[in-house]
């Protein structure tokens, strides 16, 4: 009985602390996401062992993204998407959030008359041809002028990473389970880790502006596709905006999906078309009128958006 009430009392001290020093709770928050990826991975392979599934080296090969190495190598390439990003991201954000505190703030409606939950996804929706123009090459990427051996690495990381997308989203009938897994999963489960956590913690250390920047930028980089860093750290910029003005996850949530499934919709439709092959090369370009437009377009959504988020009846400012 005494034991058990000191693991209490040590677990509230825990929260105590946590609540009082962001500091604490970035210290316990990243280190448990890496430990909960990796029980991912575990058990991933492990119920892959056991259901007959590709096993010790094959399974490796397969999660790095080889998915012929094994005839379930889609199969459990898809499985291991799901497991990682709920029990990856969605677990450690939604236990720290708890833990902070503050689900129910932000896994509320934003409290607004009208929730901007519309201008939010249509922000998204139109950035895409902004977002494109933000996306480097092999040529434009800063670090491949310092070594051969680090161009040649980071081209292959990002050749294979096109080659598994374009496997995944070849077949018009898995539309359905990609957009499962590609739109929906990523939207909540980082919305809830990256936004909900991360930028709520470094918010209480730093200025605002400065959360979301840092924030976008983590975000960008923990998911280690190279030529896409700057376009989506764009996307970080913007999500992590849309929850500071509505202390809510539910903008980005649905932003994040739309921006997700429009890609996968397109995607899917094009993928195996002869005349559509340069739209999936890396260094295709949205027309610049067409980026002008979208430009407009997003900042006029952003606009809309300010307009219906409840930190707007009051001064608000970065």
């Amino acid at each position: 009985m005494v034991q058990k009430s000191d693991s209490v009392n040590m677990i509230q001290l825990l929260v105590a602390r946590l609540r009082e020093s962001p500091w604490i709770g970035l210290f316990i928050g990243m280190p448990l996401c890496l430990i909960c990826m990796q029980i991912s991975v575990g058990g991933t392979a492990v119920v892959s062992g056991l259901m007959g599934g590709p096993e010790g080296t094959l399974m490796s090969e397969v999660l790095s993204g080889k998915l012929d190495a094994h005839p379930q190598g889609v199969l459990w390439f898809r499985a291991f998407m799901i497991i990682s990003q709920c029990g990856g991201w969605g677990l450690s954000g939604l236990i720290m959030i708890w833990l902070a505190g503050e689900t129910r703030t932000l896994l509320s409606l934003p409290a607004a008359k009208t929730p901007p939950l519309l201008p939010a996804a249509l922000a998204m929706l139109t950035a895409l041809p902004l977002v494109n123009s933000v996306m480097l090459s092999g040529d434009m990427f800063p670090f491949t002028a310092l070594s051969p051996d680090v161009a040649q690495w980071i081209q292959k990381a990002e050749t294979d990473s096109a080659a598994v997308l374009k496997t995944l989203m070849s077949d018009p009938g898995a539309l359905a389970i990609n957009l499962f897994i590609f739109a929906l999963l990523p939207a909540l489960c980082e919305e809830v880790f990256f936004r909900g956590f991360l930028q709520r913690q470094l918010a209480r250390l730093m200025p605002p502006w400065a959360a979301i920047a840092v924030g976008a930028l983590i975000f960008s980089f923990l998911h280690f596709q190279f030529y896409g860093f700057l376009a989506r750290a764009l996307l970080g910029l913007l999500l992590g905006y849309f929850l500071y003005r509505s202390d809510s996850l539910w903008p980005g949530i649905l932003a994040h999906a739309s921006f997700n499934g429009l890609s996968i919709v397109g995607m899917t439709l094009l993928a195996g078309r002869p005349d559509t092959a340069e739209l999936f090369s890396e260094t295709y370009r949205f027309p610049l009128l067409l980026v002008a437009a979208s430009l407009a377009l997003t900042l006029g959504m952003l606009r809309w958006f300010h307009r219906l988020s409840p930190s707007a009846l009051r001064s608000h400012t970065l």
